[in-house]
């Protein structure tokens, strides 16, 4: 199992070293500083889960992530632990997510990180009653 502090630590330098910059509608989001993304309530649980789908359609295997439920994190969730994968794993394919998101760049925006996820987990909707 990867210490919490270790996963946080980690993306946190993956963020500053690659220089991305997180925006909404082309504006830099100054309150979402490496450190503040990788936080386990904020966009952490998004990142790891987004990696972690990322390799399982590439090999089958998960990271065996422990992300609970939390009113008051940003995404309702956070992430508590990764169990059956090594911190060097998540953290490229992290990496490999935020390129995707970004078309190679350093300009992250949020919405296009909602955009991948929603490509990934489409929406279900409830089907109409049969006649």
């Amino acid at each position: 199992m990867n210490d919490i502090e270790t996963v946080i630590d980690a993306v946190s330098d993956l963020i500053r070293t690659r220089g991305y910059v997180f925006t909404m509608d082309g504006v830099t989001q100054p309150f979402l500083t490496p450190r503040q993304i990788a936080a386990p309530d904020c966009l952490l649980p998004v990142l790891g889960r987004l990696a972690e789908e990322l390799w399982r359609r590439e090999t089958g295997n998960g990271f065996g992530l422990l992300i609970e439920p939390d009113p008051e994190a940003l995404a309702d969730h956070r992430l508590t632990a990764i169990h059956h994968a090594p911190l060097s794993l998540v953290v490229l394919c992290m990496d490999e997510v935020l390129r995707r998101v970004g078309d190679g760049g350093s300009e992250i925006p949020l919405e296009g990180l909602h955009q991948y996820a929603t490509a990934l987990y489409p929406r279900t909707h409830p089907q109409p009653p049969a006649p």
